[in-house]
């Protein structure tokens, strides 16, 4: 859009054109979190009809909240970012304390979540702004298609909210008392009592612990409410919750039935395995692909936790129920792990629990920095006791899944939101030791790869396709390392390529690199791995090609090694 254009310039009436277009581009780009994106496109087109995204503080709980604001000024640039949720309550409560030092008249509008609202986090935060009174709109974007769980926003605020016998009622007595003067004082007397109407019906809420004024149910998708109700928060001196109710499109998504997400492999072993173990626990997390995991409450029953956005907690609580021996599955997204390191240092690595964390969208895929899961194995190197694992394909994933029921002690799988192909990976397999395997001739090969999980069959295959004499290592443990395996190839005198494409410090090829040193053995080794000053912003394929950790890049200096 122009920059020197702005939506007050529109009619009320034209903005849903404005939304349209919005909702068009966004189909168009294919962006990440779409469905999120697409349910609040109505509340940013409001947003920015009131209030003023250059000099008020717009404080999104997620970096790809902004997207919308972005298409709507090209040269928007958040003041604020975060990659965790639950966390802008906190930031603009630090804003708030800044802009009354220095005086300042800017408005601080919060758009977050109803399921980071319900996290340890935000309701700390809550509890501050309310003690505080600072003023601060805070906008909760309710997807009331979510299923209500354990932690949910709904089962906090009664199901009598979401009707419109409230805002009826509320509206009824407003228009009914300002119809005369004796009515007038009346309905200033009850404003003055801060609306007991409200009171009376809803005598116990979150928000009012929380001495925080409420406003909603409000339809997201109708953009004259939400200019109304957001004008009416502007006016306000104290801070307010504004809840806003919307609904996520279902899109429509062309995949070949022959293939499944890894999620759908782990889903469904899930699913089998608890009906013959009645020892297993199950703690879900939220993330942009965790809704599907919602199922298992029917297979789990009593057995089965929802802890929304609260990380930590849901590894303390896990801690809690394996120190019983019994095996505990924590579903957990790879970004969360530096959130949750101390839980996982402290409770599980120390204690030595039977707690398998499964960590989504691992490894450098996705269009946003903030979706890059690269830091976990840098992570969990680190800690005792914990066993590190990525399977190559589905078949792997069933056997590292049936090989942590075996152990007495923690272990992470981690795995990307990729598509595989869907085979019979019904097997009760596991794996009886650390050991990596070995495509491939060692001693006739001219080189050797050591890399894991997806990359394992693309090594192979483009490998094969050009002719390369190379032999492939599936480091399937990424921890602990197959030592004797490294020996082997320290005896060989091969070049060797770790390619991990996982943040360097502390990562696999790091930690070969530290062990050849520790043991003074002369290995020629060419580590291929993200460094830690990597560009944000940019989609991985172009980041890798951009530093040289793509697969091409393997194979021209794997080519270039052997011809020296």
């Amino acid at each position: 859009m122009d920059k020197h254009f702005t939506l007050k310039q529109l009619k009320i009436s034209e903005l849903s054109k404005v939304s349209k277009d919005i909702k068009d581009v966004l189909h168009k780009s294919k962006v990440n979190n779409e469905r999120s994106l697409l349910s609040s496109v109505d509340i940013n087109v409001a947003l920015n009809y009131v209030f003023d995204c250059v000099k008020d503080d717009y404080v999104f709980d997620m970096d790809y909240m902004y997207e919308i604001q972005k298409i709507l000024n090209s040269d928007f640039t958040p003041k604020w970012k975060s990659m965790h949720p639950a966390t802008a309550l906190t930031a603009a409560l630090g804003m708030a304390e800044v802009r009354e030092d220095t005086n300042g008249n800017n408005e601080i509008v919060v758009l977050i979540g109803e399921k980071a609202i319900t996290s340890n986090i935000a309701l700390d935060a809550l509890k501050k702004i309310g003690e505080l009174k600072k003023k601060i709109i805070i906008i909760i974007n309710d997807n009331d298609e979510e299923k209500i769980s354990h932690s949910s926003f709904n089962s906090m605020i009664t199901k009598f909210r979401y009707s419109k016998t409230y805002v009826n009622l509320k509206n009824s007595v407003r228009n009914t008392l300002n119809a005369n003067v004796i009515g007038a004082k009346t309905l200033n007397t009850l404003r003055s009592m801060k609306d007991n109407v409200k009171n009376f019906i809803i005598s116990d809420t979150l928000f009012k612990e929380f001495d925080i004024d409420y406003l909603g149910p409000v339809d997201g998708h109708n953009i004259e409410e939400l200019v109304k109700a957001f004008k009416m928060a502007k006016s306000k001196q104290n801070p307010i919750v504004l809840h806003v109710v919307t609904n996520k499109p279902q899109l429509v998504i062309n995949r070949d039935s022959n293939f499944k997400y890894t999620n759908e492999i782990v889903l469904k072993w899930l699913a089998e395995t608890v009906n013959s173990n009645e020892d297993i626990y199950f703690v879900k997390t939220d993330f942009p692909q965790s809704g599907m995991y919602d199922g298992l409450e029917t297979s789990f029953g009593e057995r089965y936790y929802n802890y929304g956005y609260s990380y930590s907690s849901a590894l303390i609580f896990a801690s809690g129920l394996a120190s019983k021996n019994n095996r505990t599955f924590v579903l957990l997204p790879s970004v969360a792990v530096q959130r949750c390191y101390d839980q996982i240092n402290d409770l599980i690595s120390r204690n030595n629990l039977p707690i398998t964390i499964l960590i989504n969208d691992a490894g450098l895929i996705g269009d946003k920095s903030d979706d890059f899961g690269v830091y976990d194995v840098s992570l969990l190197n680190t800690l005792s006791n914990v066993v590190v694992a990525q399977p190559a394909n589905g078949h792997e994933m069933i056997r590292l899944l049936n090989t942590s029921l075996s152990y007495d002690r923690p272990m992470a799988i981690r795995y990307p939101l990729i598509v595989i192909r869907d085979e019979n990976f019904s097997t009760n397999e596991k794996y009886e030791d650390y050991h990596w395997e070995i495509t491939g001739d060692l001693n006739k090969a001219d080189a050797v790869v050591i890399t894991y999980g997806h990359y394992v069959d693309r090594v192979i295959e483009k490998a094969n396709k050009n002719d390369f004499n190379i032999s492939v290592v599936n480091a399937r443990f990424i921890k602990p390392i197959d030592y004797d395996l490294l020996d082997k190839l320290a005896m060989l005198k091969k070049p060797v390529f770790v390619y991990t494409t996982d943040i360097n410090v502390g990562g696999l090829g790091q930690e070969i690199v530290n062990y050849y040193s520790e043991k003074n053995k002369s290995v020629s080794l060419y580590n291929f791995a993200l460094e830690t000053s990597y560009d944000s912003g940019i989609n991985s394929v172009d980041l890798k090609r951009r530093h040289g950790i793509d697969i091409n890049s393997l194979f021209e200096e794997i080519d270039t090694c052997l011809k020296k």
